[in-house]
C-alpha cells in the first residue's frame, strides 16, 4: 500500500495559502515584487485558483500520483514563466520568480513522492 506524504501534505497546505493570498489580494501580495500594472489583478488571480485547487488535492491525496501531477503543474508553469520572462521584459521580474516557486513546489513534490514511495 501506498502512504500518505507528510511532504505532500505541507506542500498542499503552502499552495492554499498562497492561492488564497492571490485570489483575495492580488495586487498586495504582488506588489513587492512587481509593477502593478505588469501583472494585471486577473492574471494574480487565475494564478491563485490553480494554486488554490493544486493545493488542496495535494493535501486531500498526497499520494505518489498526485505528486507526479503537481510536478508535471509545476514545471510546465516554469517554462512558461521563464518563456514569458524572455519574451516580455516588463514581466521579467515576477515571471522569474513565478517559475522559481513552482520550480522549487515541483523539487519538494519529488522528495515526497519518493518518500511515499518508500514507505
Amino acid at each position: 500500500m501506498e502512504h500518505r506524504s507528510l511532504l505532500g501534505r505541507t506542500l498542499g497546505v503552502a499552495n492554499v495559502a498562497v492561492g488564497a493570498l492571490l485570489l483575495t489580494r492580488p495586487a498586495g501580495t504582488v506588489a513587492p515584487v512587481a509593477d502593478s500594472r505588469h501583472v494585471p489583478t486577473a492574471v494574480a488571480r487565475v494564478l491563485g485558483g490553480r494554486h488554490v485547487v493544486q493545493g488542496a488535492v495535494q493535501l486531500g491525496w498526497p499520494v505518489s500520483g498526485v505528486l507526479t501531477a503537481s510536478i508535471v503543474v509545476d514545471a510546465l508553469h516554469a517554462t512558461s514563466m521563464v518563456g514569458l520572462a524572455a519574451l516580455r521584459p516588463g514581466y521579467r521580474r515576477p515571471a522569474a520568480l513565478s517559475a522559481a516557486v513552482a520550480s522549487g513546489s515541483g523539487a519538494l513534490s519529488a522528495l515526497a513522492r519518493q518518500r511515499a514511495r518508500r514507505r
